[in-house]
């Protein structure tokens, strides 16, 4: 009876010694020590799950002594660093317990300055931060709290039409892609009862006076398209033209895109047509100097649905002369060709729910940019901020979330996937995320915006291998941390909703771990991307989810041998829940 009491319980203790500057250690008492049991949930040859759960609490005695009477399995003990003098830490917060005979624990308590260096040093990739345009600066802020919705709405309306007010922390030689969605946000704010009247009354001041005088128009070839352009003062067409009755080629240029891309995106490709504005039989599009910026697209009359969206018929602007002297990269053809494809995908998305969200909006309208004209690769530029921020959440996005949309279109059916996603933003959803969703959950098996994005993220580690133009997708991936020496102590850090870390581990010793605890209140997807020797392709090992487990150890042996560096990619899977709390040893 006594044998079997011994093989079925064991003994866990240990000591709280606090160690002073120059002196012998003393012990602390009232110390509280948290027991945990852990529980393997599944298992294979490089991974294990586990449940880690609080089965008992204690504190410290007199003699700062603790002791634990457990069942004979594996544990863990931490110290509550909560519970410590002010000024000090523990060398180590908490010890593992394996099966077996009792075993001590001892705990080490220093002044904070006097603890260790973590002999893991974390180095960053040295990358310059891809230059913002006016608008984006201007949000971005925004959505950082620097500044208020009327300080926004003021910027906007400085970035567009007077540059000299506006503030010099907000410039940039950068052109704007497309003003669609900040005059959409500009309009909400003026039908918006609360806003600032001062702001109100200078934005609708500002707007009312967009469109300049143009004197002369050409009619597309097939009836689609009135071309709206003149030949005198700022907003002329460039170019040598010694017959005023002659229209200029670049406005035929003009006329010829928007024919190719409406015939290739509503009917070949059957997404829904612009609203025309009343009766008209043509879409107007303004050609004037537009001063940075790509085009635009504005509503005309706003119609709501019995379903409760709105749509709306529009007008679409584009620049003059696309100049290098305006910011413009490539020449004047090729910035007009992704800009009409850009434009006339923001005149669908008008047609099918004005409302829904900026950042989609973007994203797949710059998506049909590269649909149509697949050898410009405007878009290529834009990526360069994802791959530099891949901890912002997915819809923080704005043009360069057209990675998702390739994602999307490439592994889901191709462009049937996006027009799904924008028939279900038809029906109901204002929500982006909501819609693509619902959209993957209705059309694909197991599939919804959690394990869509949980591929997506492990993906992006090598774009070259996973995407068809991958290779082109240069501006290399930021690291949250880098590891080089070993052990790695444990590091704390927090994700965002659909937002995802890199951790990368080089200079492996042989036998590598590496754990990971997370609370099992979030959906969190792992991933361990491997490089293999002499080649630069990857392998990805994607973790099951499991809704009971919190904890993990992904196990790697014989590494230097097989493996030059390995890469640990967290994501939060989560659609709105933000500060996912997790942290990570080896």
């Amino acid at each position: 009876m006594f044998f079997n009491y011994i093989n079925k319980y064991k003994l866990i203790q240990g000591t709280v010694f606090y160690e002073k500057e120059n002196n012998s250690p003393s012990t602390l008492k009232n110390i509280k020590i948290n027991l945990y049991r852990i529980k393997k949930l599944k298992s294979s040859s490089e991974f294990n799950l586990y449940q880690k759960k609080l089965i008992s609490s204690t504190k410290t005695n007199r003699y700062g002594k603790y002791l634990f009477v457990v069942k004979n399995n594996f544990h863990i003990v931490e110290i509550d660093i909560k519970n410590l003098p002010r000024g000090t830490g523990a060398l180590e917060k908490e010890l593992q317990s394996g099966k077996g005979s009792h075993q001590k624990y001892n705990f080490i308590v220093r002044k904070i300055h006097n603890i260790e260096c973590d002999t893991s040093k974390n180095f960053s990739l040295n990358y310059k931060a891809p230059e913002n345009s006016s608008i984006d600066k201007i949000r971005l802020s925004y959505e950082n709290k620097l500044i208020d919705k009327r300080n926004k709405i003021s910027q906007y309306l400085n970035a567009l039409y007077d540059k000299n007010s506006l503030r010099s922390r907000f410039t940039s030689q950068v052109p704007i892609k497309s003003t669609t969605t900040v005059l959409k946000e500009i309009r909400d704010y003026i039908d918006n009862k609360n806003s600032d009247p001062s702001v109100v009354k200078r934005a609708e001041k500002l707007i009312r006076h967009t469109l300049p005088d143009l004197d002369k128009t050409y009619l597309s070839s097939d009836g689609h398209f009135n071309i709206h352009y003149t030949l005198s003062g700022e907003n002329a067409i460039k170019g040598s033209i010694r017959n005023p009755k002659q229209v200029p080629a670049y406005i035929k240029h003009i006329a010829d895109a928007f024919e190719n891309v409406r015939n290739i995106t509503c009917i070949k490709r059957g997404f829904t047509h612009p609203i025309l504005h009343k009766e008209k039989d043509s879409m107007d599009i303004y050609v004037y100097n537009l001063k940075g910026v790509y085009g635009y697209t504005s509503s005309i009359n706003i119609f709501k649905s019995s379903k409760g969206t709105r749509t709306a018929s529009c007008y679409i602007a584009v620049d003059n002369s696309y100049s290098p002297l305006k910011g413009f990269k490539k020449s004047r053809e090729d910035c007009l060709n992704v800009t009409a494809a850009h434009e006339y995908f923001h005149a669908v998305q008008f047609a099918c729910n004005i409302d829904a969200d900026f950042w989609w909006m973007e994203a797949s309208a710059t998506w049909n940019e590269d649909e149509i004209y697949d050898d410009v690769n405007d878009y290529v530029d834009y990526l360069k901020k994802f791959f530099s921020y891949p901890d912002r959440s997915l819809d923080k996005t704005s043009y360069d979330g057209v990675i998702f949309a390739k994602y999307l279109s490439e592994y889901f059916d191709g462009y049937n996937t996006i027009k799904k996603i924008w028939t279900v933003q038809a029906e109901s959803h204002r929500n982006s995320i909501e819609a693509i969703d619902k959209t993957l959950r209705e059309n694909y098996t197991n599939e919804n915006i959690s394990t869509a994005y949980n591929r997506f993220a492990a993906f992006n580690y090598s774009p070259s291998q996973f995407y068809k133009e991958g290779y082109l997708w240069t501006t290399p991936l930021s690291y949250q941390n880098t590891h080089k020496l070993y052990p790695v102590k444990s590091q704390k850090l927090k994700l965002n909703h659909l937002s995802s870390n890199y951790l990368l581990f080089k200079n492996l010793p042989n036998s590598f771990n590496v754990f990971i605890e997370y609370p099992i209140s979030y959906l969190l997807g792992l991933k361990i991307i491997k490089k293999k020797n002499n080649s630069n392709e990857y392998e990805i090992i994607k973790l099951p989810f499991n809704t009971h487990a919190n904890m993990a150890e992904i196990k790697i042996a014989n590494f230097d041998n097989q493996y030059p560096e390995i890469c640990f990619v967290p994501s939060n899977l989560e659609k709105e829940k933000d500060k996912l709390p997790y942290s990570y040893k080896s």
